[in-house]
């Protein structure tokens, strides 16, 4: 199973493009701040995670101002083919 849902703050939009069928892809840049449970004590934890979002749901993001919270769900998968580096792709958004 490779399932994420996170409460993110909209930290970069990284410009939008098309795929050569016109199905719109927006590049971005989201940041966790949040305080989890890990062995019985509570840690903080920040981090930017490098997203992408493709289909109708750019409509939304495209407008979306820096620094704007919300929450989404969606998948992790390698920025490229045989990348270490990681990217999330969103599916669903909420609470905006």
């Amino acid at each position: 199973m490779n399932n994420l849902e996170i409460d993110v703050t909209f930290i970069e939009n990284k410009g939008l493009r098309y795929t050569k069928t016109g199905i719109p892809v927006l590049e971005m840049l989201l940041e966790n701040y949040s305080k989890v449970m890990e062995s019985g004590l509570e840690r903080e934890v920040r981090f930017q995670i490098l997203s992408v979002a493709i289909g109708y749901i750019t409509d939304i993001l495209i407008n979306m101002p820096i620094g704007c919270k919300f929450s989404a769900k969606g998948f992790i998968a390698p920025a490229y083919r045989g990348s270490a580096l990681l990217k999330f792709h969103l599916q669903e958004i909420y609470n905006t």
